[in-house]
């Protein structure tokens, strides 16, 4: 019908001249009967009103009224039913949905985990991120599937992201690895979040740095949309490309559209390239670079954003408009276009109505404007761009200011909302308004054109007008239009207009960090009361007044030993935990509890080599010793009564009972029972057989009882057997039990053997009892013997003997525990001897009687002892503090003399004189700890021993020892303990020297006996 009508209008127009309206009039007559036969639809087609005459600026207030924010989703909020999807057009920020609470791992949950969607369609690309308001440094491009970590000048480097674009088929290994058995949310293989762009963001935990929950900002670049002109699918942010892709709409996966349905002829390409060419030219700014005309972005949210609304506020962010005819949209967007009809005052219908408003009340004007937009510098909070003043309008307008107010939420560049600021407040000048009717060769002229008029009656010449509304009568075919006053100058732009853009967030001079300086840190023994050196430390001292010192200790290989915090340290504090003997530590420091401080530089310190004592194994030890084997025995004992309880709670014969009392009202029950029984005298013979079988709709039982006894003058034996078996629909049970009982006078003995499984939905038992007791007068033993099984995750083996309330045994117990399995081996007993069969008798290698172990050979690797009694010892390398020894308590000719030279990581060179009458030997222990980075020629880490005529001569070499390296990039380490001896004839004086060779010397000591032949 549309087609038929234009194709009706070109005949028309085609066959009669521009100024000759009354033939054409005439010959539209036949065109309007028909156009009656239309009806209302019919006639909707050509009454278009396409809007109202009024300057951008109150349109946009217009649709300001319906409702526009000016910023973007502020909090991240959590998914759940009421949520709706959303997606980036363009560039724009959001907050996120959460997709579960955050969550926490690692030592003391210092590992805070954010997971975060961002776009529930694939292709979004994240360009920044932002914590707490700060945008966040990054060490490498947020690519998909990578993580990258936060510069150490941001945030300190805790801050890790990972992005995925919604390419993913797996679920991030990170997080499977990390919650995968988290109780509360289990991140497992099915959460892969398909199709969905999302972030990983991961905080390690610093006082100092986050005082609470980090709150998040995104930037993202949207959805990749087609480009009509090229063909191509790429990411844009040009606003005429994003209103173009609203209009044709979106489809989503699960078959849901959000947005038109226009299709590609209901938006000419001619006049969408036009706009989007204009989005696209080139504009100079003042720091020599260029950017876009108009750019823009939008968080779309499908069940709340209307595709309306999102257009108006992109047509906003350009001074832009959009208009439909007949199906086909029209969009303007910045400067006016060329002409598209010349007029004159003989083009105009003389006796239709015309109406003429040549200036705006003051209600209507403006003179002051102030402009609101998202800014992607300060986190996407709303910024307020500098207000536009014009005195110049302010004088005309009777020194009034009038100023208005416009957010322009899908503009986040600030540069382009200086210069659509600026077309705003020329446009708004353009008062002349006019409303008269045209002939019909006029009616082609597209919504949003521009005419140009030159009239002798208002004196314009050549004056350009936009058509903003048209209504076509059908009667007649007359064109009715309402026009506004437009000028291309309104919206030229120079480097001369661009105002300084502010960065939203005020300059603070950033506070001088306190540093703690001068600060002495060096190893220190612990002594005891005796003053004898017990345990290796750290002291800290020369510190100023302060209320606390916050440190921390790495090792040589750049591992955190330790961390804590000292308060009321007064002048000196000790730092004990994690510190061993022997051992090289990095040292930092800083003011507790103060936000303007930062770490000190890293303090080295080599700790003296206190090694435990005969005092150090102390009663507390040996209580704690004692405290495990009772804690493993009564858990052994505990697992044998459970397992003896288990049994007991079953209560078979009563589940049977009321088994058979309900089947036999509700389902069907066989028995049958056999007896035999022999008497004679008062002796007696019974023999019971019972057999039952019981159905129910959803159960089933069998049982069979075995019951034999023989008694003779209060002297009696017995034996009974039980078989159950037992099925339901959330359980299935077996059990026998057997017992046996012999009795007389008060003398009896009893075996008792019980076997039970039983399977459920969530739980199943396997478990073996055997319990023989026997009993004389008060006097009873009992051997219980237990093997259970339970859930899967828990076994017990054990036997046990109480012996009138004393009670030995052993046992073994293995149990699944948080994910792994703990095993212990107990034994309960007086005695413990381990022996073996040697030729014709047995031998012991190992007994524990009375509290004491008795080895008979024994190979120990390592051994702290606080007292020793030794018979005979024989040592191959013997270490003895110095001073330790009083040699005045040795007998002559034995070890006279102990050197040592211990401490750094120098040379050390001890000078022996013979002042003996006989040579004398001297055993030379070195202990040493070098290493060596390799480059393209080969190193050595290790030591030489040297017996100098001079000292440093380095002649005479007894030992050479430690690790080559070939080169290209092996390292070369070598730490131990070298022994070697040498003579030195009387009278002569002689040099021991080590040296230590390697770029890294972490330990190089010598110690010298010196002994007599």
């Amino acid at each position: 019908m549309k087609n038929l009508l234009f194709a009706a209008l070109v005949y028309l127009l085609a066959s009669s001249g521009p100024a000759d309206a009354a033939p054409v009039i005439a010959a539209f007559q036949a065109v309007a009967a028909f156009v009656g036969t239309l009806g209302v639809v019919g006639s909707a087609l050509l009454q278009l009103a396409i809007g109202s005459a009024m300057s951008m600026i109150a349109k946009s207030k217009l649709r300001k009224a319906q409702g526009q924010n000016s910023g973007i989703q502020t909090e991240v909020t959590l998914t759940g039913g009421t949520n709706s999807e959303s997606f980036i057009l363009g560039y724009y920020g959001t907050a996120g949905t959460w997709v579960c609470p955050p969550l926490s791992r690692g030592d003391r949950l210092k590992v805070l985990t954010y997971v975060i969607d961002l776009a529930g369609m694939p292709g979004h690309s994240l360009e920044d991120v932002f914590v707490n308001g700060e945008k966040l440094k990054l060490d490498g491009k947020i690519k998909h599937g990578k993580t990258v970590t936060s510069k150490p000048d941001s945030f300190k480097g805790l801050v890790t992201v990972t992005y995925f674009d919604g390419s993913q088929t797996k679920a991030p290994v990170m997080m499977q690895r990390n919650y995968g058995t988290d109780p509360d949310f289990p991140w497992t293989a099915e959460m892969v979040g398909r199709g969905r762009c999302y972030v990983i963001v991961e905080f390690t935990h610093d006082a100092k740095v986050f005082s609470g929950l980090p709150r998040m900002r995104f930037g993202l670049r949207g959805l990749p949309l087609l480009d009509p002109r090229v063909g191509e699918v790429m990411q844009f942010d040009n606003l005429a490309l994003l209103a173009y892709s609203v209009l044709r709409g979106f489809e989503f996966p699960d078959g849901t559209r959000w947005g038109g349905e226009a299709s590609l002829a209901d938006l000419p390409l001619s006049v969408w390239s036009a706009a989007m060419n204009e989005a696209d030219r080139l504009i100079a700014t003042k720091d020599e670079n260029e950017e876009p005309q108009f750019r823009g972005g939008f968080e779309i949210k499908i069940a709340e954003t209307e595709p309306a609304e999102v257009l108006e506020r992109f047509m906003d962010a350009c001074t832009g408009d959009l208009a439909e005819e007949g199906g086909t949209w029209y969009v303007r967007m910045g400067a006016p276009q060329v002409p598209s009809a010349f007029l004159t005052d003989d083009d105009l219908i003389v006796d239709a109505p015309m109406s003429l408003t040549p200036f705006a009340g003051l209600a209507d004007s403006m003179n002051s404007l102030t402009l609101k937009y998202p800014n992607p510098a300060i986190a996407w909070e709303v910024s307020e761009a500098e207000r536009i003043l014009r005195p110049e309008l302010e004088a005309q307008h009777e020194g009034r200011r009038l100023s208005e107010d416009l957010s322009l939420s899908a503009c986040p560049f600030p540069l382009q909302v200086q210069r659509v600021g600026k077309a705003y407040i020329e446009d708004a000048q353009r008062d002349v308004l006019h409303s008269f009717t045209l002939p019909p060769d006029f009616a082609h002229l597209s919504p949003l054109s521009v005419v140009s008029w030159t009239s002798e009656h208002n004196q314009y010449d050549g004056k350009h007008f936009s058509i903003e509304k048209k209504v076509i009568h059908p009667h007649d075919l007359l064109a009715s239009v309402e026009v506004r006053e437009v000028d291309p100058a309104d919206h030229s732009w120079s480097t001369d207009d661009e105002l300084p853009v502010p960065d939203g967030v005020t300059q603070l001079t950033p506070p001088v960090l306190f540093i703690l300086n001068g600060v002495r840190v060096a190893p220190v023994d612990i002594l005891d009361s005796d003053g004898n050196p017990r345990r290796a430390a750290i002291e800290v001292s020369q510190i100023p007044i302060v209320e606390g010192i916050e440190w921390r200790v790495f090792d040589f290989a750049g591992t955190r030993i330790a961390d804590g915090v000292a308060m009321d340290v007064g002048d000196t504090f000790l730092i004990t935990q994690g510190i061993l003997p022997g051992h090289t530590y990095f040292v930092s420091l800083r003011v507790a509890d103060e936000v303007n401080v930062d770490w000190s530089a890293w303090y080295e310190v080599n700790t003296n080599d206190v090694r435990l004592g005969p005092d150090d194994l102390s009663e507390e030890v040996w209580q704690y010793v004692d405290g495990v084997a009772v804690s493993a025995l009564n858990d052994f004992n505990g697992n044998m009564t459970y397992a003896l309880e288990k049994l007991a709670q079953v209560d078979l014969e009563n589940r049977v009972s009321g088994f058979l009392e309900t089947a036999r009202i509700e389902g069907e029950v066989n028995e049958k029972t056999e007896a035999l029984s022999s008497e004679m005298d008062g002796v007696r013979a019974d023999l019971v057989q019972n057999y039952i079988t019981a159905a129910m709709q959803d159960s089933a039982l069998a049982m069979l009882r075995t019951s034999l006894t023989a008694e003779i003058d209060g002297v009696s034996a017995s034996l009974s057997t039980s078989y159950y078996t037992i099925a339901q629909v959330n359980s299935a049970i077996s059990a026998a039990r057997t017992s046996l009982r012999s009795e007389i006078a008060g003398v009896s003995a009893t075996l008792n053997a019980d076997y039970y499984t039983i399977a459920q939905t969530n739980s199943a038992i396997s478990a073996a009892t055997t319990s023989v007791t026997s009993t004389l007068d008060n006097l009873t033993t009992t051997v219980n013997q237990v093997q259970s099984s339970v859930d899967g995750v828990k076994g017990t083996y054990g036997v046990q003997v109480n012996n009138n309330g004393v009670v030995t045994g052993f046992g073994l117990v293995s149990e699944l525990i948080n994910g792994s399995v703990s095993t212990t081996f107990t034994v309960q007993a007086d005695r413990f001897v381990v022996a073996s069969s040697s030729g014709g008798g047995a031998v012991s290698p190992f007994l524990i009687s009375g509290g004491k172990v008795y080895i008979r050979d024994a190979v120990i690797r390592n051994a702290s002892i606080s007292s020793a009694k030794i018979k005979a010892l024989a040592v191959d390398t013997l270490h003895i503090k110095g001073k330790a020894v009083d040699t005045r308590q040795i007998a002559e000719n034995a070890a006279t003399t102990f050197y040592e030279a211990t401490g750094g990581t120098g040379y050390k060179r001890i000078q022996i004189r013979n002042i003996h009458d006989e040579p004398i030997t001297l055993i030379i222990q070195v202990l040493y700890d070098c290493q060596d980075d390799s480059g393209s020629a080969a190193r050595f880490a290790g030591v030489k021993i040297y017996k100098e005529q001079t000292a440093g001569g380095k002649n005479n070499l007894l030992s050479s020892v430690g690790d080559g390296s070939t080169g290209d990039g092996e390292v070369a380490a070598a730490d131990g303990t070298e022994v070697v001896t040498t003579t030195i004839n009387p009278g002569i004086t002689r040099y021991i020297s080590v040296y230590p060779e390697g770029r890294v010397v972490r330990r190089c000591d010598m110690i010298i006996f010196q002994r007599q032949r």
